[in-house]
């Protein structure tokens, strides 16, 4: 399993039941004041598809309702759940170590 360090958070905007995931990551990077692509509608599909985030987060509750998504968009990190999207100042991700393998 890899691990996430984050680094300092930057802004946490939070989905209500009737916004998607999509939107509400467009609205915290302009609340973070990160400085991001024109036309960044358009840019974030370089990055992401929007409609798949959405389709992966909203809906009736399931098992999804505790997982989450981290990618690193216009060099910050995104963290994205159901319930909100959070921007950090960086990311460090550890990688998962195999098993020693054993000597003969």
């Amino acid at each position: 399993m890899y691990r996430y360090q984050f680094g300092p958070l930057l802004h946490t905007e939070r989905i209500t039941a009737d916004d998607n995931p999509a939107a509400a990551l467009l609205r915290a990077f302009e609340a973070a004041d990160v400085d991001v692509e024109p036309d960044s509608t358009d840019a974030l599909y370089n990055y992401v598809d929007p409609g798949a985030l959405d389709r992966l987060f909203c809906g009736a509750p399931s098992a999804r309702d505790s997982g989450f998504v981290v990618l690193e968009l216009w060099d910050v990190a995104v963290q994205v759940s159901r319930h909100e999207v959070a921007i950090y100042d960086s990311l460090a991700v550890e990688s998962p170590t195999a098993p020693d393998a054993a000597t003969d």
